[in-house]
């Protein structure tokens, strides 16, 4: 179990703030790459990487939650078969195929 150090998750910083100057958006966005490099580095895709799955820490860095549907030993080579993601998120050309 993850320890509870934030009830903000960066979707609702957005909302509640508006638009972020441009120091915080390059230092979240650098601490983002950081963490997806992370992952990938141990072979796991997160799958379903959305603001609101994104929590803000009380000293202000980034989390990234809900690995639901992450998969995982995925390396150089290796093709993920099935869609997944929360549709709204999602590219078009891969929308379209879910919805049809």
């Amino acid at each position: 179990m993850m320890e509870c150090e934030s009830k903000q998750n960066l979707f609702q910083m957005i909302r509640e703030k508006g638009k972020l100057n441009m120091e915080t958006i390059i230092f979240y966005a650098a601490e983002l790459v950081v963490g997806i490099q992370f992952l990938h580095s141990k072979g796991i895709v997160h799958r379903d990487l959305k603001a609101s799955n994104i929590l803000i820490t009380k000293d202000g860095h980034m989390k990234i939650v809900d690995f639901g549907q992450a998969e995982e030993n995925v390396f150089e080579g290796k093709k993920i078969q099935r869609i997944s993601g929360t549709l709204s998120h999602m590219a078009p050309e891969v929308r379209n195929v879910v919805v049809l």
